[in-house]
């Protein structure tokens, strides 16, 4: 069980193969990144409020949903990096943390 948990989160191999695929998946992950803040900083000047808190909590959810999104979302199948691919990757850290907001609310 600890091996499956060290491979989802340290992907041993590339997505991408080649040379370049570390690099790919750093720049697909940094487009999850920037969705997530993207969307932190568009609530917080809706609201006039910014709480770090839920800055920190949607780029951990960015990092640990990384895996999946290049997985589920077609990231992998190709050996080329493109606009349309980050901008899937921005997307997807753009959702997260209005899912949290979400779940949050359910437990309030």
């Amino acid at each position: 069980m600890l091996s499956v948990i060290a491979n989802y989160f340290l992907m041993p191999r590339p997505v991408y193969g080649g040379g370049k695929g570390v690099f790919y998946e750093v720049i697909l992950l940094l487009g999850v990144i920037a969705g997530c803040i993207a969307q932190w900083v568009l609530d917080s000047l809706n609201t006039g409020s910014f709480p770090w808190v839920r800055l920190l909590a949607g780029v951990i959810a960015s990092i640990v949903i990384f895996p999946t999104v290049w997985q589920r979302a077609g990231l992998k199948n190709t050996d080329n990096l493109s606009l349309s691919k980050w901008c899937v990757a921005f997307q997807n850290g753009y959702f997260w943390p209005v899912l949290m907001t979400q779940v949050s609310r359910t437990f309030h």
